[in-house]
């Protein structure tokens, strides 16, 4: 019988998440059919992934919050899935707090889910996603997962989400760190949780004519402008540098809300020719500035599992970065890069100089970080774990 799975998501497409959008053409590419629903619809012109256009045909927005669309949605439920609205009446109230409100708001979720042929229900993110797909769900009587993160655990996790969780045939979480902290914070039993890492496609991310000249001193950053990236370390670490004699770029790919007062801070401190801000870019422009790279760098204060980081490896350009949360199972330290600890801007710079200056230990951490990621951090084994975890199948 052919695998279908419906994506229940806060907004799809988002630009700073590629890992769902490659996740899910991954997916269709083998075969198995992919319905999205889309809490909110969000601004597509910025999004610049190239696989974007051939899912949004499968994409239903759910952004029409009429009074009547709401009337007609609780109609057809209290028609089709009576017994099952009386269940997901008593789980909210369980829930407590605002759970009984989103159940009344969440009958067009449950209209599209009770029209939807899929087989399973699949989540991203502790979000609002989760609180309606959880009720949704209850009412349809179709099982759900979720994939856990990072921010969504550590930084801003919801006040129910245990029960939520409880209530899911398996949680998904992105490294063996989440999984303990979900069961030690949380009371999540390991047990229920499956570890899936995201991974990346590791045929286009790959070395290049340009990883053969890269260009001398030039750094790179590919991370989201919003504070627990850590950009305030790397702009100190680029003034230390500076003031070490040492000669170098640095190129920041990404946007966010801390953009202007980074831009700010690196004029006040001298650096507008050495520090630039590219904003978003591409994939492919991504790559190629992977590619002509000597050094990858994130100063994060919290991390779950950094894509970026995967890519950088995999174009054979080493990495430094910070020793947070999850980051020591994918970075090897001394041999795919360094990892120095978080808000240490000294030691940031300390690491990048040594790698701008020794060519052949750059060069050996960058051939070491490609095979680690083909092995361990592909795209294709991502949803072989993704998958199993559906089927409850085990891990080889």
């Amino acid at each position: 019988m052919k695998e279908t799975v419906c994506y229940v998501l806060d907004a799809f497409p988002a630009a700073s998440e590629t890992f769902i959008t490659n996740e899910l053409l991954e997916l269709v590419r083998r075969g198995v059919e992919v319905h999205i629903v889309s809490m909110a619809r969000p601004d597509i012109t910025t999004v610049l992934h190239p696989g974007v256009a051939s899912l949004l045909p499968r994409v239903t927005y759910l952004d029409d919050t009429s009074r009547q669309r709401q009337l007609r949605a609780l109609g057809a439920t209290v028609l089709h899935n009576p017994v099952g609205l009386l269940h997901a009446w008593r789980t909210a109230l369980q829930l407590g707090g605002h759970y009984t409100w989103i159940l009344r708001h969440a009958f067009p979720l449950i209209a599209a889910l009770r029209r939807s042929p899929c087989q399973r229900v699949h989540v991203h993110f502790g979000g609002p996603a989760l609180e309606y797909a959880a009720l949704a769900c209850n009412v349809v009587r179709k099982p759900f997962t979720v994939t856990l993160h990072g921010s969504d655990i550590f930084l801003r996790p919801l006040q129910a989400l245990r029960k939520l969780c409880t209530l899911a045939q398996r949680v998904i979480t992105v490294s063996s760190f989440n999984r303990n902290y979900l069961q030690d914070e949380f009371g999540i039993p390991v047990g229920k949780v499956d570890v899936v890492t995201c991974g990346i496609d590791t045929e286009f991310f790959s070395t290049g004519p340009e990883t053969l000249r890269r260009i001398p001193g030039r750094i790179v950053t590919v991370a989201r402008l919003s504070p627990e990236k850590g950009h305030i370390y790397l702009v100190e670490a680029a003034e230390r540098l500076r003031d070490a004699g040492v000669q170098f770029e640095w190129r920041m790919i990404g946007d966010g809300p801390l953009r202007a007062q980074l831009e700010s801070m690196v004029q006040k401190r001298g650096l507008s020719g050495q520090v630039h801000f590219l904003g978003m870019q591409d994939a492919r422009s991504v790559l190629t500035e992977l590619r002509q790279s000597c050094v990858f760098a994130l100063g994060s204060t919290s991390e779950a599992a950094p894509v970026s980081y995967f890519e950088a490896m995999a174009t054979e350009t080493p990495v430094v970065g910070t020793r947070v949360r999850g980051v020591p199972e994918f970075v090897l330290e001394g041999e795919t890069g360094f990892l120095v600890d978080a808000e240490d801007p000294a030691a940031l710079a300390d690491r990048v100089a040594l790698l701008l200056k020794n060519s052949d230990l750059a060069r050996s951490m960058g051939r070491k970080g490609r095979v680690h990621v083909v092995e361990h951090l592909s795209l294709a084994r991502q949803v072989d774990g993704l998958m199993r975890a559906w089927t409850g199948s085990p891990t080889p």
